[in-house]
């Protein structure tokens, strides 16, 4: 039977379909904001909840929620941390040797998409020659 809920009077009544999703809606909103306040990720919320965190996030943008949970990080290893340099290292020797190359130029010597390397250079700060120079 439904949750009952007393009048005014009183007198016990039942529920409304409405009253219920109200209160679900609520009681969800509570707990979303209690382990957010929390500093759980979304997985680790999804873990306590036992639900997918794709769930919890679609609930709250769907809702307009604006709920924050904590934001995850990634340990990465020293040897991946190395890569990372070394590639960012040979990139910047790469458009600073002469003679120049452009975007295009370099992105077909190092075996990649120029949309992909203009991305990452622009991240680093990397300049290129420009085209038809």
């Amino acid at each position: 039977m439904n949750a009952m809920v007393m009048n005014a009077k009183g007198v016990p009544i039942i529920e409304t379909w409405d009253a219920m999703k109200r209160r679900h809606f609520n009681e969800r909103v509570e707990v979303l904001s209690y382990l957010a306040a929390g500093n759980l990720t979304y997985r680790q919320a999804a873990t306590v909840l036992d639900v997918d965190q794709g769930a919890i996030s679609k609930f709250i943008h769907r809702n307009h929620l604006g709920i924050k949970f904590k934001e995850a990080t990634r340990m990465l290893s020293q040897s991946r941390r190395d890569k990372i340099a070394r590639v960012l290292g040979e990139r910047i020797a790469l458009s600073q040797a002469e003679p120049r190359l452009t975007c295009k130029e370099a992105a077909k010597k190092l075996g990649v998409s120029r949309d992909c390397l203009k991305a990452y250079s622009q991240r680093h700060s990397i300049k290129w020659k420009p085209h038809g120079a």
